[in-house]
Order: structure tokens, then C-alpha cells, then sequence
């Protein structure tokens, strides 16, 4: 590890409490949350340098970015299933509209 370097260990810890908060933030429903930890958890990544020489490290490290794709893959999945929710709804509303403002005339 070079001087200044910033410790992989102690960024293997900051990604694995990204990626908790990532979940919690996408149990809650709260998507503006799950946004800004999201791009919390990028930005431990990129600062995280190549495991090179880290030895016991190097597995470490692998388990917390594997974790960290686990929980963005999930988020995404989530957004993206929100997303049709929502639209499904807005179709269902519209269709509703449609519906009644038709018996209505």
C-alpha cells in the first residue's frame, strides 16, 4: 500500500456498511435514500485500489465489492420494479377515468 493510500481495510468496512444501508434504504421503500447511498457505495469502490500483494486482503476485498454488486443489483432490480408498479398504476387510473367519465355521459 502507497503512502497517502487511503486503508483498504478500513474501506472493505465502508463498503460493507454501504451496502447494508443500500438494503435497509430499499426494505424502507425511500428511494431518494437508496440514491445517495447507492452513490455512496460508488464512491467507496473507485477509492478502493487494486487488491495487488494485499494477501489475506485480496479475499477481503473480492467478498466487499462482490457484496456491493449483490446490493446495486438488487437496488436496480427494485427501481426497476417500482417503476412498473407505478406505470401499471397510471394505466389503471387512466383506464378508470376512461370508464367512468364515459358512464358519466
Amino acid at each position: 500500500m502507497r503512502a497517502g493510500a487511503p486503508d483498504p481495510r478500513a474501506l472493505c468496512l465502508g463498503l460493507a456498511a454501504a451496502s447494508a444501508a443500500l438494503r435497509r434504504a430499499m426494505e424502507r421503500g425511500d428511494v431518494d435514500l437508496l440514491l445517495a447511498r447507492e452513490a455512496d457505495l460508488r464512491a467507496l469502490a473507485e477509492e478502493l485500489p487494486a487488491p495487488h500483494g494485499w494477501g489475506a486482503l485480496r479475499e477481503a476485498t473480492r467478498d466487499a465489492l462482490s457484496e456491493a454488486l449483490d446490493a446495486v443489483r438488487a437496488a436496480q432490480v427494485w427501481l426497476e420494479r417500482q417503476g412498473a408498479e407505478a406505470e401499471a398504476a397510471a394505466h389503471r387510473t387512466q383506464r378508470l377515468r376512461h370508464a367512468y367519465g364515459r358512464a358519466g355521459a
